[in-house]
C-alpha cells in the first residue's frame, strides 16, 4: 500500500491523475474490512467496480 501512495503523492505533485491508484486503495480497505460489495456501494455510492470484479478481486495480489 506504501507503494501505491508513494505513486499518488509523485503524480499528484506532477498535475497527474490518480483516480486509479486511489480506487486501488479504496477497494484495499473495503476488503481489509471485509465488506461485501453492498457494503462497500454504501460507503462509496460511485464505486468504480462491478460486484463481479469486486468478489474477485484479491486483497493480497493489490497490496503490492
Amino acid at each position: 500500500m506504501e507503494l501505491k501512495v508513494q505513486s499518488i503523492i509523485e503524480k499528484k505533485l506532477s498535475n497527474l491523475e490518480t483516480n486509479h491508484e486511489e480506487d486501488q486503495i479504496d477497494l484495499m480497505v473495503y476488503k481489509l474490512y471485509h465488506l461485501t460489495y453492498e457494503e462497500a456501494c454504501l460507503v462509496d455510492p460511485d464505486i468504480p467496480f462491478s460486484k463481479d470484479a469486486y468478489e474477485k478481486a484479491d486483497l493480497v495480489a493489490n497490496i503490492y
